[in-house]
C-alpha cells in the first residue's frame, strides 16, 4: 500500500495523504483544492473544460471517501491516468473491511441497474442509517463512466476505479 501506484502513461496527477484525527479538518478542506488544480491541469493536458470540470468533480467525491472513511494514521492515494480517448481515475486508501464491502454492494447495485438515476432516487429517498450514499451514484451520473471496485489482497484496502471518455 506504501509503494507508489503510478500507472504507465502519457499525463499523470497523484498525490498522497496521511489521515490523523488532528489534520481532518485540514484534509476536508484540501478537497475544494484539490478539484481547481485538478481541473487546471486537464484543461492543461488538452481536455475539454466542460469535461475537465466533470471530471474534477469526480475526483473530489472520491477523495472525500477517502478522507471519511480512511483508517487513522493510513496513507490514501488518488491517480489521475489521461489518454488521446480516456481518462482513468483511481484511489486506494485503508478503510474497514465493512465499508469495503458496502461499497462494493453499491458499485454493483449501480453498475447492474439500467438506469443511475433511478438507484439515485431511491437512495435519496430511503438514506440508510442517515446516510445517503449518494457520491459514487453521483460521479456515474456525472461522468456517465464505469466505476470499480478493483479487488485486493488485503480486505481493508478500497481500490476504486473510474473510467470515463476523455472527450
Amino acid at each position: 500500500m506504501e509503494e507508489s501506484i503510478l500507472l504507465e502513461n502519457d499525463f499523470e496527477y497523484a498525490f498522497k495523504f496521511r489521515k490523523t484525527e488532528k489534520r481532518f479538518n485540514r484534509l476536508w478542506g484540501m478537497k475544494s483544492s484539490a478539484r481547481e488544480s485538478l481541473k487546471d491541469w486537464l484543461i492543461a493536458s488538452d481536455i475539454n473544460p466542460k469535461v475537465s470540470e466533470v471530471c474534477a468533480n469526480a475526483c473530489s467525491e472520491l477523495i472525500e471517501n477517502c478522507v471519511k472513511f480512511s483508517k487513522n494514521d493510513s496513507t490514501a492515494v488518488v491517480s489521475i491516468n489521461v489518454s488521446d480517448r480516456s481518462i482513468t481515475v483511481e484511489t486506494i486508501n485503508k478503510a474497514e473491511k465493512e465499508h469495503r464491502e458496502t461499497v462494493s454492494r453499491e458499485i454493483e447495485a449501480l453498475n447492474a441497474a439500467s438506469d443511475p438515476r433511478q438507484v439515485f432516487a431511491e437512495k435519496l429517498l430511503n438514506p440508510v442509517e442517515g446516510k445517503s450514499q449518494l457520491g459514487i451514484i453521483k460521479i456515474s451520473m456525472e461522468t456517465k463512466g464505469k466505476l470499480e471496485l478493483v479487488q485486493e489482497p488485503d480486505e481493508e484496502v478500497v481500490r476504486m476505479k473510474l473510467e470515463m471518455k476523455a472527450e
